[in-house]
């Protein structure tokens, strides 16, 4: 896991699969159940409190996973409730930021991109903070559909290929070529083989 926000009413995540989907798979139900119940305790009632499937978008490489990052922090501006992503304690900006540590932070890993910021940790703090806020001036973030609603984010060509894997993929367990419960094994393969071939963006 690298980073997190949460707000009043969903959560967004950026992580890593080292192996397999199946451990995410399996600690996001048991978060949503965790929080179900602890919810309908506290609420006394009873139901799904989940609306939908968690959302997950395939990252192309560190520049686009920065970007994921950075338009994490600033959700809670976008929404309203406050005017700085560093007034925000529901997210892990703080930690990368200023270094500020919390029962959450030990479970996050440095992405590549921020520890080759700079060479000590008050230096990676210090330009992580400016270039937060002039990616998010200059407006290269991503977009609501694509951080959030789309299949992959990066560029065009990644995004592209992403979707057309996706869909034959689909097209060969309705064949029967690929049994269902390999799928994951057989999209990580193929994803992994290509993210490693594509090249950092540069500005």
């Amino acid at each position: 896991i690298h980073s997190y926000c949460l707000m009043d009413n969903h959560g967004h995540e950026t992580s890593t699969l080292e192996a397999s989907s199946k451990h995410m798979s399996n600690w996001a139900r048991s978060a949503h159940s965790s929080f179900c119940r602890w919810l309908n305790i506290r609420l006394k009632r009873r139901g799904p409190v989940a609306q939908d499937r968690p959302n997950t978008v395939a990252i192309e490489d560190q520049e686009a996973l920065k970007r994921v990052m950075f338009y994490n922090d600033w959700n809670p501006v976008k929404a309203g409730i406050c005017h700085h992503p560093s007034k925000y304690r529901f997210s892990s900006y703080r930690f990368y930021a200023y270094g500020e540590e919390s029962k959450w932070t030990h479970h996050l890993t440095q992405p590549q991109w921020y520890v080759e910021l700079a060479d000590t940790p008050e230096e990676r703090q210090a330009q992580y903070r400016e270039q937060c806020d002039q990616y998010y001036l200059d407006k290269i973030l991503p977009e609501l559909e694509e951080a959030e609603k789309g299949y992959a984010y990066g560029r065009v060509r990644y995004v592209t290929h992403r979707e057309r894997f996706l869909r034959g993929a689909m097209a060969r367990i309705r064949d029967g070529r690929i049994p269902r419960r390999t799928l994951d094994r057989w999209v990580l393969d193929h994803l992994t083989k290509h993210v490693a071939k594509s090249k950092p963006e540069s500005r």
